[in-house]
């Protein structure tokens, strides 16, 4: 077997394991990973990759000679291979965009927006088999790049480098510790195929695109098993286990960054749930977990699911000069009222709120902990006190 023999048979083999690896990541996509509209643009996603991998299999044999196509079906196969690699990346935008907004996109502007740069490239490249701007087949059917192949690339990258600029301004200016992660983990996912691309334009003929593909993917479910084991799967919270570690890496830094730690608990949720049912009682949970997700956004730090009808919030104080903790009580009600009359909850809700300082002689976080709960209680008392009822479990 000479060299490129074998360079052709490790190519081949390449693009092969990769597509069954993303065939077997397709199959085991699961609701646990987001809505039921991000599962399909994921799995859509993944099964572009698969054709792209097996076309693009076909198309190496055939430009080693090892296979034999009509020259018009070769241009048409090009064709294809530059079209999946653009629906590859609008595919994982859809998902992503849906994911950072928190919003199944819906609207016709949204998706025609999203389908530009796929559009434009479908253009390019079929006009591309009469004018060779992205490839060319001379008579014999030997295939080159045209002038204007780096453009049909930039069009299919185009997803990617928007994502990852706006994934870098959210990192630099997001106060919510969520969408940082969230976009911590687009730039973990988009680096390798853009470098990947750029190396194939200086180097054609290589496997990189496809495996540094693959290595987005698997950096996905990663991500999304953490999110497993560190969300909260009602609500979408970080859960008691994330906020243990969060409260873990708070205590042992001294950055100088002074912070206050919220417990807000829904009051007579056992009432709730034993009156309207547990499904009223789902959706209280959720409303105050939106309640909990946009105070951090608003004045930063973490938000958790601390546990049952309990949330943990730890704010940075220095967004807290002006109204002070009251301002934070004062936000999440306000969202709390505005999401229990979305939700059209048949009850009102209410949380009782205890807070402390984070002190310096805090070693730990069960002392914060302890006052904030203290003040928890105290305030729950007084409140069942006012409405002269006996205070039970709730």
């Amino acid at each position: 077997m000479d060299v490129s023999s074998v360079h052709l048979a490790a190519l081949v083999s390449t693009e092969v394991f990769c597509a069954l690896g993303a065939l077997f990541m397709a199959v085991n996509v699961s609701s646990d990973m987001g809505s039921m509209f991000e599962v399909r643009s994921v799995r859509t996603m993944l099964l572009c990759y698969v054709a792209y991998c097996l076309l693009d299999t076909c198309w190496n044999l055939i430009y080693a000679g090892k296979w034999t196509a009509e020259p018009v079906l070769y241009a048409l196969l090009s064709c294809v291979i530059l079209v999946l690699i653009c629906l590859i990346n609008f595919w994982w935008a859809v998902g992503l965009t849906t994911r950072l907004s928190s919003v199944r996109i819906g609207r016709a502007s949204s998706i025609a927006l999203l389908a530009v740069p796929l559009l434009a490239l479908i253009v390019l490249v079929l006009s591309s088999m009469s004018t060779g701007l992205v490839f060319t087949l001379d008579s014999s059917g030997a295939y080159s790049r045209g002038r204007w192949f780096w453009l049909a690339m930039l069009l299919g990258s185009a997803y990617a480098l928007v994502l990852s600029v706006r994934a870098i301004w959210g990192l630099a200016t997001d106060a919510l510790q969520e969408r940082r992660a969230l976009f911590a983990v687009v730039l973990r996912f988009a680096v390798p195929p853009l470098v990947a691309a750029m190396f194939d334009s200086v180097f054609p003929g290589t496997p990189a695109y496809p495996l540094a593909l693959l290595c987005s993917f698997v950096i996905g479910f990663a991500t999304m098993q953490e999110r497993l084991v560190l969300n909260d799967p009602l609500t979408g919270l970080n859960n008691r286990r994330r906020a243990d570690k969060y409260l873990a890496q708070l205590f042992a830094r001294d950055d100088g960054v002074e912070q206050s730690l919220f417990l807000f608990d829904i009051d007579r949720f056992k009432q709730v749930n034993d009156v309207y049912g547990h499904a009223v009682g789902d959706v209280a949970l959720c409303c105050a977990a939106t309640a909990a997700r946009q105070t951090v956004g608003r004045f930063g730090g973490f938000a958790a699911r601390w546990g049952g009808d309990e949330f943990l919030l730890v704010i940075d104080d220095a967004s807290l000069r002006e109204g002070g903790p009251e301002a934070v009580e004062k936000y999440f009600h306000a969202v709390l009222n505005v999401q229990a009359l979305r939700g059209e909850l048949p009850v009102a809700l209410h949380a009782t709120c205890g807070y402390t300082r984070i002190v310096a002689s805090d070693e730990t976080p069960a002392g914060a902990f302890a006052r904030a709960d203290q003040m928890l209680m105290e305030r729950k008392g007084l409140l069942y006190k006012s409405l002269g009822v006996e205070r039970r479990l709730d």
